[in-house]
């Protein structure tokens, strides 16, 4: 039993030693949060917003960016997860260890080998198709291909970190599940309708939304990929945001065009919470 003066120390101490938490959580994280709103509080900013061209194409962008590459990100981690749980192979042993070398590569060093990989001029992709007498590909050049490499990039490189996530999940799935399955004569298919599939619907919903929320603040990849050239046609939000923040110099502007996703934001966390049944969310 904890005596009544000792409970009291202890509660003293446990403030202190969060205090230094509370410090930086206020100052870097409810500080610049609370501003943010207060400067995209200037209704006018939103309607300078909706008569901006390159504004309704970074939306355009952002989704057509998020869709595609969260959702084949993620059937494709699914189904290689579920290849790496064939561990007799030695093919499928040679995967476990390199699979994850995409996602352990710096973000900065990856984007910028890509980059320079797609480079119309002395680019290793055009080598070797005028090596094979092909003609060289403006890669990043139109809007088309510089979309499809942005997106490609994004799959290759946080494919990884959600393959290792399902497949923890799937090693999680008890063993006999299966054996009973195949004594009845199931079939592969049948094992991933309705053992595989049912078990694992939660964690891949969990990680849909998770990587969906961290994919609508991706700035890294589509700036120094592209830069949202050519003509400012492949800005995603974020990039766009960071640029009238720094480039056109209106502040209050950038954190508008951002604060507009806060809604869906919001929504996704809530459908997370959900997922993981968070007490007090139903």
């Amino acid at each position: 039993m904890v005596a009544k003066g000792e409970k009291a120390t202890l509660t003293y101490y446990g403030l202190a030693f969060s205090l230094p938490f509370l410090f930086i959580f206020c100052a870097f994280i409810l500080y610049p949060l609370l501003y943010g709103f207060t400067l995209a509080g200037d209704l006018s900013k939103y309607q300078e917003l909706m008569q901006d061209n390159l504004y309704s194409m970074a939306i355009v962008n952002t989704l057509i960016y998020v869709g595609l590459g969260v959702n084949i990100k993620m059937v494709f981690s699914f189904f290689f997860s579920g290849l790496l749980t064939f561990k007799e192979h030695t093919l499928v042993k040679v995967l476990r260890v390199a699979y994850l070398l995409p996602w352990a590569i710096p973000a900065l060093s990856a984007i910028l080998s890509f980059r320079w990989m797609l480079n119309a001029d002395w680019g290793i992709i055009n080598y070797f198709l005028v090596s094979i007498g092909l003609p060289r590909v403006l890669w990043l050049n139109s809007y088309e291909s510089a979309m499809a490499c942005a997106i490609i990039f994004h799959i290759w490189k946080w494919a990884p970190l959600w393959t290792m996530t399902l497949f923890a999940g799937r090693l999680a799935i008890a063993p006999e599940l299966y054996e009973s399955a195949k004594i009845d004569g199931a079939n592969t298919l049948y094992e991933l309708r309705y053992i595989t599939m049912p078990l694992m619907k939660r964690l891949y919903i969990l990680t849909t939304v998770l990587s969906t929320i961290w994919t609508l603040g991706d700035f890294n990849t589509m700036w120094l990929l592209t830069g949202g050239d050519p003509g400012g046609k492949t800005h995603l939000i974020s990039t766009l945001a960071y640029k009238y923040t720094l480039f056109v110099g209106d502040v209050s502007l950038g954190v508008s065009s951002y604060i507009i996703l806060m809604p869906v934001l919001f929504i996704l966390i809530f459908v997370l919470m959900k997922s993981v049944n968070v007490p007090g969310v139903s």
